[in-house]
């Protein structure tokens, strides 16, 4: 993810148009997916949350980005960083959430949002995402032996190969 996005321009790596697209379609399905557990299955808050990531939760890392880079592979890590992005600020943060408000001893809904929101920053993937874009604004070229290493600790983590 790092290495996706620290070479290139922010502007090549935040497209709006697909960023929007991605989000709402992402966050819709969450939504209906949740709605048709909690109504049609009868499932409990937390269960119901669960159930709507498996409608709306991309498997973008071990399913898409393969796919993509053997299709497209120049425009692979780009689209896994505009989907990590949206699925780590918007997809996963509201599972999360809806699945809190479901727990039994419940907090106050500012606690819950602020605990989603701690966690979702803490993700080692967001982390490696915001960490890249930010040296990409900063204009930080890394060396060459660290995206080496970092490549191959990346494609071990992965499976990437």
């Amino acid at each position: 993810m790092f290495l996706s996005v620290v070479g290139r321009p922010v502007s090549d790596i935040a497209n709006p148009t697909y960023l929007a697209a991605y989000a709402l379609t992402s966050v819709a399905a969450v939504l209906l997916g949740y709605v048709y557990s909690r109504r049609a299955e009868g499932t409990g808050r937390s269960g119901a949350a669960f159930d709507a990531l498996q409608v709306g939760g991309a498997n973008s890392g071990f399913v898409g980005y393969p796919v993509l880079l053997t299709v497209m592979p120049a425009l692979a890590g780009v689209v896994l960083g505009m989907n990590v992005l949206v699925e780590s600020v918007l997809t996963l943060p509201l599972v999360f959430f809806l699945a809190e408000r479901g727990a039994a001893d419940a907090s106050t809904l500012r606690r819950q949002v602020a605990g989603t929101l701690l966690r979702m920053i803490q993700m080692p993937v967001f982390a490696a995402l915001l960490a890249g874009m930010a040296l990409s604004l900063a204009g930080v070229r890394v060396p060459e032996v660290g995206v080496t290493t970092l490549d191959l600790l990346g494609r071990a983590a992965t499976g990437w190969l």
